[in-house]
């Protein structure tokens, strides 16, 4: 069984895309993108307090 071309592959995801989209609200989408922030902002703390920790050593 071949694999699925290109225009099949975009006509998926831009297909499924549309359908978040549309279902998706703004709030939703504001708070999504607050708890990736915070999420990426808490990661690179602890992060950069790990590796000066580790560092000391």
């Amino acid at each position: 069984m071949s694999s699925p071309d290109f225009s099949t592959k975009s006509g998926t995801v831009a297909g499924t895309l549309l359908t978040l989209l549309v279902n998706i609200s703004g709030v939703q989408l504001a708070e999504t993108a607050v708890i990736a922030a915070t999420g990426a902002v808490v990661s690179f703390a602890v992060s950069y307090i790990l590796q000066l920790f580790l560092k000391r050593k």
